[in-house]
């Protein structure tokens, strides 16, 4: 059972972080092993053979919106961007006064066709307490699980079985 004091420290962060209330964050998004430039681009661009810019369009909406985004804008039947969704929030506090940092992320997706197909590359953004936290900071093993989460969901409302190519 928690103590009493401990209990009150969590629902201070907790109301903390409702009103985005934070401090220095060392959650899922920062921390361990930055990504690099060169994974984030790897794992945020793979290529459909057999679909058209329309089909992987509505897959990738139908896929962010599954995933628990909002969609913000779309440009030209081939771009979205999604505003931040909460990921985590990270609380530390005593008996007496608690802090909390909540960790966001959204996706800039672009969608064109090449000679081996249509390209969908996404990029992230992170934020941490409301503040953009550059992509090569944001923590490689909970990024490249991000992309394959996101993927999966394109690809099964895109129906692919097979998995594509990675890439350009």
């Amino acid at each position: 059972m928690m103590r009493p004091s401990l209990l009150r420290a969590a629902v201070l962060a907790l109301h903390l972080a409702a009103l985005g209330v934070g401090a220095a964050s060392v959650l899922a998004l920062t921390g361990c092993r930055p990504a690099t430039a060169a994974e984030l681009q790897d794992w945020g661009t793979r290529t459909y053979a057999g679909t058209t810019t329309a089909q992987a369009l509505r897959a990738s909406l139908t896929a962010l919106r599954s995933l628990g985004y909002d969609i913000a804008a779309t440009d030209s039947a081939s771009q979205i961007k999604t505003a931040p969704k909460l990921v985590s929030v990270t609380a530390t506090g005593g008996q007496y006064s608690a802090q909390a940092v909540s960790d966001s992320l959204a996706w800039d997706v672009d969608i064109r066709p090449s000679a081996q197909g249509i390209v969908i590359h996404a990029a992230a953004r992170g934020y941490t307490a409301g503040q953009a936290v550059d992509a090569t900071h944001l923590n490689a093993s909970y990024m490249k699980k991000a992309f394959e989460t996101l993927f999966d969901e394109i690809e099964r409302d895109l129906g692919v079985v097979a998995p594509p190519a990675h890439g350009k």
